[in-house]
């Protein structure tokens, strides 16, 4: 973040105020020159904004969040979280105490809460993973749902490789995924219940089916 006089910040905020931009406190927003911020977005106290950060309108940003060269579409909420290099479509809700690395894509209406931390991921439109779960270097599809607890990592030991969901809008709410494991290949084709907890997916209750997840490498 660029060190700037409490004048020339002042100076800023209220080119965002004058805008449309609702700040609740402008002594504790911090926003940079450069960054664009659209009419009917509120950003809250202690918020920090920094680069070449974009936000669109009627968004709702912090407290206590810091927000770094990321792009943010419209009517998204983000509290109390930390976001640099991340993509946000529309009408999400992030936080609190989320924190979206380098490469994040969270598209329309999904969730991400509380302790989630996501890299060079994209989460499919709508899909929720509302507490405690990292996911990393994966693609996820649209309306899947992570319980609390979930480890998405693609890393055999020596590389790491890309997973790709193909589960579409199945709900799932698995404990832990893993690229490999020496004693379990990922092409196996055992019973579900044979499967260690780590493989098990919930049933795909309209078709009375399971599906996995297929991982890359």
């Amino acid at each position: 973040m660029k060190l700037t006089s409490f004048e020339e910040r002042m100076r800023i905020n209220r080119q965002f105020l004058e805008s449309g931009v609702i700040l609740y406190d402008s002594a504790t927003c911090y926003i940079e020159e450069g960054v664009t911020i659209g009419a009917g977005t509120r950003i809250l106290p202690n918020t920090v904004i920094t680069g070449n950060t974009v936000i669109g309108k009627d968004c709702s940003i912090g407290p206590n969040t810091v927000i770094i060269s990321s792009k943010i579409g419209d009517k998204n909420e983000i509290v109390a979280s930390y976001l640099t290099e991340a993509t946000v479509e529309n009408e999400t809700h992030i936080g609190p105490f989320s924190y979206l690395r380098p490469k994040a894509h969270i598209k329309s209406k999904a969730k991400i809460g509380d302790f989630v931390e996501i890299k060079n991921a994209t989460i499919g439109e709508g899909t929720k993973a509302s507490h405690l779960t990292y996911i990393g270097d994966a693609d996820v599809g649209e309306g899947c749902n992570f319980g609390c607890g979930s480890v998405v990592v693609n890393y055999d030991g020596n590389k790491k490789h890309r997973s790709k969901s193909e589960i579409g809008r199945l709900s799932v709410a698995i404990p832990i995924w893993y690229h490999r494991l020496q004693s379990v290949p990922m092409d196996i084709q055992l019973p579900e219940a044979q499967l260690p907890v780590m493989f098990r997916t919930a049933p795909l209750e309209s078709q009375g089916q399971n599906k996995r997840i297929k991982m890359d490498g």
